[in-house]
């Protein structure tokens, strides 16, 4: 049961603007957190460091600012919605501690790319001091080793995103994403959609392709209801819902298009 917390008496819990767009925020954590892996994927493979900074290589520090913005957003989403701590399911809040880890560790990582460039700069000025040399050269060796610690952040929070997945059965939205963005999940999780939905749902994949598809049809997105739900008819032909659904929004889609003649 989701935490409640109360102000004053008569006024309304205090999450209870966030609590029904819980669906769409967490939507929005997956899809910032798809664009972050593959930002990072662009500069090194996950497990793999990037290549040893040179002292006049900026394109590293302007890759982990533009990282540490989606990452700060990633902290904030998270820490409203996997912060609680339930003993029975304890993977939310490793979840969310990861993603602090990571957002902490792009800080770091920012601070000394700009600590490096800082140390070209005063090394520029002044060449004959020995006990600088020695100091900056240590420099990047430390940016080397936090890369490469944040390749294992990365890699330790997308493995803890897909645990958390069980609890996302009824969250059509989400489930829209993964069939949007279907490369990503391959990439991620080395899984296609439809092997991801048959993890989220024993023996039944083809209820993600119908919870996507009635959340589609809410939405009056006609074209992708009714793709979700054929795709869903391919795996279980035997679903009376899928079938009317698509007579339905056949019927819909004709109906419009006439209209719009």
């Amino acid at each position: 049961m989701q935490r409640v917390t109360f102000t004053e008496p008569g006024r309304p819990p205090a999450n209870a603007w966030f609590s029904p767009r819980r669906n769409f925020f967490t939507r929005q954590f997956y899809s910032l957190f798809f664009k972050s892996y593959a930002n990072a994927e662009n500069q090194f493979t996950p497990h793999t460091p990037a290549p040893h900074p040179e002292p006049g290589d900026i394109e590293l520090l302007a890759w982990i600012e533009s990282q540490n913005l989606m990452l700060r957003q990633l902290k904030e989403l998270s820490q409203n919605l996997f912060n609680d701590n339930n003993p029975l399911d304890p993977e939310p809040l490793h979840l969310n501690r990861a993603v602090h880890a990571l957002c902490h560790e792009g800080a770091k990582l920012q601070e000394h790319i700009r600590m490096q460039h800082f140390q070209r700069d005063l090394l520029s000025e002044a060449q004959d001091v020995p006990h600088q040399t020695s100091f900056s050269a240590a420099t990047p060796d430390e940016i080397q080793q936090q890369t490469a610690t944040l390749s294992m952040l990365f890699s330790k929070t997308r493995d803890l995103m897909r645990h958390v997945l069980a609890g996302q059965t009824n969250n059509g939205l989400l489930l829209r994403l993964f069939i949007e963005e279907e490369e990503l999940v391959q990439t991620l999780w080395n899984q296609s959609t439809l092997e991801l939905f048959g993890d989220m749902f024993p023996y039944q994949p083809e209820m993600g392709y119908v919870q996507a598809g009635k959340s589609y049809f809410m939405a009056h997105w006609l074209p992708e209801s009714l793709n979700a739900y054929e795709k869903a008819l391919a795996i279980n032909s035997n679903l009376s819902e899928p079938r009317r659904q698509t007579y339905l929004i056949r019927a819909m889609i004709r109906d419009r298009d006439h209209a719009n003649k």
